[in-house]
């Protein structure tokens, strides 16, 4: 029976998803990040005969955002796979209103005991830096390793990402600060650092 949920959120770069990775290994809790759960999905195969399957993946394809009710159902096909656990720790999940309304749902009938939300915060300038460094390891046409740089991680890209994330992060935490869930963590520093603040969190 799951007694624990935690969601990480914060903008591109704030290291939200490392964060969620290293919290969820320490306490053995679920890790979910519903972009992954898509790509996976995207990835089983090109011809599906489910026309709904083959509807996430054209939208993937083509850039379009999955429908709440997608993503949802996505998130809680994998959670409902999982069987029992102690926790589950969402990363970037939820990130509208009505991916929000499934989590209360969900929480409410379960009867979560602890539920809070992790806002990393790290000033726009430094998410900008840490953005135009970030470089991802590839295969090459050689088969060779190579360092690429994502397309939307650019300076000018990086600044209208942030900016649209914002936008879709601020009802979410205005939501979440109300009821008393939302823990807003200082992200600059180390990886150690940012984590060791957040065990002083959970300690509260």
């Amino acid at each position: 029976m799951i007694q624990s949920i935690f969601c990480f959120l914060g903008l591109p770069g704030t290291g939200k998803g490392t964060q969620a990775a290293i919290l969820a290994k320490d306490l053995g809790y679920f890790h979910l990040v519903a972009g992954d759960l898509v790509r996976e999905l995207c990835a089983e195969g090109v011809s599906v005969k489910d026309p709904a399957h083959q509807a996430v993946i054209d939208r993937y394809r083509h850039g379009t955002p999955q429908p709440d009710s997608v993503i949802n159902k996505i998130v809680f096909d994998k959670m409902f796979s999982l069987g029992s656990g102690k926790g589950i720790i969402f990363d970037s999940y939820p990130l509208s209103m009505g991916q929000l309304s499934a989590v209360e749902e969900f929480s409410k009938g379960e009867k979560i005991r602890d539920f809070r939300v992790f806002h990393l915060v790290v000033p726009e300038a430094e998410l900008v830096d840490r953005l135009a460094k970030r470089y991802l390891v590839v295969e090459g046409e050689s088969g060779a390793k190579e360092l690429t740089r994502r397309a939307d991680d650019a300076p000018e890209v990086a600044k209208k990402r942030i900016a649209t994330y914002r936008e879709r992060l601020v009802p979410l935490l205005d939501f979440y600060r109300e009821k008393g869930v939302l823990v807003d963590v200082e992200g600059q520093g180390s990886i150690e650092e940012v984590h060791a603040r957040i065990l002083g969190e959970l300690k509260k």
